[in-house]
């Protein structure tokens, strides 16, 4: 997905996929339910404040104080694993 021009502090809601992992011991692959396994791994969706981007990720705050240009816990999320960026007022 394409990534928007974004600015510091810009409030935004990214909607991504995650990878999910089992571990129910030895499975024989015609008995997985894949499509279950697929529904673990869609939905997420984060809100925050654009920190900044690099090649391979986009970083976002739940709290930031812009006085002292500090932030109080971050997210990295993949942009390969970005599905829809929105820009919140």
């Amino acid at each position: 997905m394409k990534i928007p021009k974004l600015t510091a502090w810009d409030y935004l809601e990214v909607e991504w996929k995650d990878c999910t992992f089992r571990q129910d011991g030895w499975e024989f692959l015609d008995e997985v339910d894949f499509d279950e396994q697929k529904r673990y791994s869609e939905g997420f969706i984060t809100v925050g404040l654009y920190i900044r981007q690099d090649k391979n990720n986009i970083y976002l705050s739940h709290t930031t104080n812009v006085c002292q240009d500090s932030v109080l816990g971050f997210v990295s999320i993949p942009k390969g694993a970005i599905t829809k960026i929105r820009k919140l007022k």
